[in-house]
């Protein structure tokens, strides 16, 4: 099924603004992008900022698809293996899906625009990630699989390597294969310290 006019202008948006940031994507380039005329455009949304804030509402809704939230969270996995498993094909979804890259690049480079795209960029590129890690991590706790520890704490050492991690193959595409290596490791490592042995 084809996507609707609105879906195509936020894809082409996602673009245009991970590739030149906010202030130099023109909206009339936009609306040829998409093939409707720039007053077309504004049947559907209502400035500039209207499109910067539907594309990361956008994003977002992508992102979760992929990755889970509190509404559509990923399964509980049954054993550790299984843990190291789920945990490892987020991070690969996480460095190879296009539009979720985009996603991140757009915010990296909008994030010293103004105050509001700082605190978007915080919330998206980590805080975002550690609440639903942190809800993936309890699921998992309560199945027996971690050790019964301080889930905030348990939350940041979980994310924030892997979070690193990431931001190396956003600056270097070529260390795909380093990062998922590392990652994996780092995984490895998370399970050796938290992980109930006869969970495996």
């Amino acid at each position: 099924m084809l996507n609707s006019t609105r879906e195509v202008i936020l894809e082409k948006a996602l673009d245009m603004f991970s590739e030149r940031g906010y202030e130099r994507t023109n909206l009339r380039e936009l609306s040829e992008q998409v093939g409707i005329t720039k007053s077309a455009l504004y049947k559907h949304f209502d400035s500039k900022e209207d499109i910067w804030n539907s594309t990361m509402e956008y994003y977002d809704k992508y992102y979760f698809q992929k990755a889970g939230d509190r509404n559509r969270s990923v399964p509980v996995p049954k054993t550790l293996e299984e843990f190291k498993t789920q945990s490892f094909r987020m991070v690969e979804v996480t460095i190879s899906d296009p539009m979720i890259i985009k996603g991140r690049k757009l915010l990296t480079i909008e994030q010293f625009r103004n105050e509001k795209t700082a605190i978007d960029a915080t919330n998206r590129l980590f805080l975002m990630s550690l609440n639903r890690n942190k809800a993936f991590l309890t699921t998992v706790m309560e199945a027996g699989l971690l050790k019964k520890t301080d889930i905030d704490m348990l939350s940041l050492a979980y994310t924030t390597p892997i979070s690193a991690l990431i931001q190396i193959c956003d600056r270097q595409p070529d260390k795909k294969d380093y990062v998922l290596e590392e990652a994996g490791k780092y995984i490895d490592y998370f399970i050796s310290l938290f992980g109930n042995k006869e969970g495996y």
